[in-house]
């Protein structure tokens, strides 16, 4: 994964070209992220200390559970599929199951990452089509990020990675 690498060096384009001689920071040791429910805030940590902090929108109701999660699949432009109790309500209003990428009631922004657990099923880290919700409790369990934000922790995550999520 090269966020890390981006964010070392202060590159805001992982499509940039590198120049010949420029001197590169590398990190050695491990990323990960911890969410503080409480705060509403996503840390990227790197061997445990806090290195870049983002405000999130937490789930309403407890339905954000504390625990540790992994990074599991990753989608740029992700379709969502709704829960159930949430499907009658999308088809009368004529809304395609899964919502595609880009429709009004796709709530999941820029990219998804899914936070696989046991215990607890369909929830992530995602971008938002709400940007005023960050920093509340607006989601229905998932971690919500700005779309511009959410693309920096794309980058700097791999399915395995260690997410902990705390009240």
């Amino acid at each position: 994964c090269y966020g890390p690498i981006l964010l070392l060096n202060d590159m805001k384009d992982p499509n940039a070209t590198l120049r010949h001689g420029r001197k590169l920071k590398i990190t050695k040791g491990a990323w990960s992220i911890v969410v503080d429910k409480s705060l509403f805030k996503l840390f990227l940590c790197h061997e445990g200390t806090p290195y870049k902090t983002f405000t999130v929108t937490i789930g309403t109701d407890l339905k954000t559970p504390a625990g540790e999660f992994k990074i599991g699949t990753k989608n740029p432009k992700p379709s969502w599929y709704p829960p159930q109790e949430m499907i009658p309500e999308l088809r009368k209003e004529a809304i395609p199951i899964p919502v595609p990428y880009g429709h009004p009631k796709n709530p999941l922004g820029e990219y998804w990452m899914a936070l696989d657990h046991d215990a607890h099923q369909g929830l992530g880290i995602h971008g938002t089509n709400d940007p005023k919700s960050l920093g509340t409790k607006a989601s229905n369990g998932c971690v919500r990020m700005d779309n511009v934000e959410v693309m920096t922790i794309a980058w700097s995550t791999y399915p395995g990675m260690i997410v902990t999520i705390v009240e």
